[in-house]
């Protein structure tokens, strides 16, 4: 399916915010530079993290460390782009508001990221984007209409096994059991 034009006028108003966001009123050559800044202190953070954890033999400590790693790329990355393309390269505004760096760099460049990756899979009809006006929320679905046959784990398990018996613990004709058998739930577990 592909994307709907409602879809498409909230990228268009969610592109407008950020380009009309004011950090991207400071002159591009400070902001790089204090984004860039913040990668080092935050990166920084996110490895001691993990090394402290690692020392200390805290329990999960290096699969939030890669995740929050993993985030602060995808936030950064996006932001750097957004600053190269909207931020003026000459400008009166040289101070900028570290709370909004972090606002853009761990909630609006992942967030945008992973709606942009909606919008590519919804291109390519892999995935369907429902759009509820009245809570202003989108909801993506991936995938299509599946039944467990069609996304089956082991593939054995649609099959009939050849020399089991079948011995019905449950009669198999009346109402509550018609539809699931004691063989379909036998070959599930």
């Amino acid at each position: 399916m592909p994307v709907s034009e409602a879809v498409r006028r909230i990228e268009q108003e969610i592109d407008q915010a950020v380009r009309s966001h004011d950090l991207f009123n400071v002159q591009r050559d400070r902001l790089v530079l204090a984004l860039l800044d913040y990668y080092r202190d935050a990166i920084e953070m996110v490895f001691c993290r993990i090394a402290h954890g690692g020392q200390f033999s805290v329990d999960g400590t290096l699969d939030v460390g890669i995740a929050i790693e993993h985030q602060l790329h995808l936030g950064m990355l996006q932001t750097l782009k957004w600053a190269m393309e909207f931020a003026t390269v000459e400008s009166d505004c040289f101070s900028l508001d570290p709370y909004q760096v972090v606002e853009l760099v761990h909630e609006f460049g992942p967030a945008y990221v992973n709606f942009a990756d909606a919008l590519k899979m919804a291109k390519y009809d892999r995935s369907s984007i429902e759009v509820e006006e009245a809570t202003r929320s989108i909801t993506v679905y991936e995938g299509g209409d599946l039944t467990g046959a069609d996304a089956q784990l082991v593939s054995y398990q649609h099959e009939t096994l050849p020399f089991r018996t079948h011995m019905s613990f449950v009669e198999d004709g009346d109402q509550l059991t018609a539809q699931w058998t004691a063989g379909d739930f036998r070959r599930l577990t």
